[in-house]
């Protein structure tokens, strides 16, 4: 395991039934894929999903990693976290399916990828780019201690309008030394 925290693993995919069927919902799933402008989900073909999730990349980062509940080995949802870029910002996004929303997966989840980032890179900063709407995953970047630092909104290219929506977003950054100081606190 990756990452392993009170209740879930967070894992490479390995290429299991339970992996593929797993995203194949989430990705396909209008409730979960209209925050990042998907409103019917993407439409992905099983075959399209084992593509994406193809376990040749041996990293961690920038890459969809399995979210799994630790009792049952039941995949529950997605996290990513991708390499700083050129200025030191490392970005994670992380999907649940419904089932799992409201029980603080989230804010464990996001705990755990800034920890891990931070303990692993050199990373100056985390940043995620909530959907506006999504309430939950703002309280989620403001529970770890990430702070607004702006909004913006994304625009599909021109052949994707018909099936995406534009996404009104925040941009909410937590930099290495604010997470320092939470921790030393806890």
């Amino acid at each position: 395991m990756l990452i392993e925290t009170s209740r879930l693993f967070i894992r490479l995919p390995d290429g299991s039934e339970k992996d593929i069927d797993m995203f194949f919902t989430l990705w396909n799933s209008a409730v979960v894929m209209e925050y990042v402008g998907f409103p019917q989900g993407l439409g992905i073909s099983r075959d399209e999903v084992i593509k994406k999730i193809d376990s040749s990349n041996l990293c961690e980062f920038d890459r969809p990693l399995v979210v799994e509940m630790k009792e049952a080995y039941q995949p529950i949802g997605e996290a990513k976290m991708s390499t700083p870029d050129e200025n030191g910002i490392a970005r994670t996004d992380i999907k649940l399916m419904p089932y799992y929303w409201g029980q603080g997966f989230g804010k464990e989840i996001q705990h755990a990828l800034v920890d891990y980032i931070f303990s692993s890179t050199s990373a100056i900063a985390v940043e995620a780019t909530p959907n506006q709407r999504n309430i939950a995953s703002c309280k989620v970047q403001e529970a770890v201690g990430a702070e607004c630092i702006g909004e913006s909104i994304y625009h599909f290219p021109e052949n994707m309008r018909s099936i995406t929506a534009d996404v009104p977003y925040f941009i909410y950054r937590l930099y290495r030394r604010n997470w320092e100081l939470i921790k030393e606190n806890q």
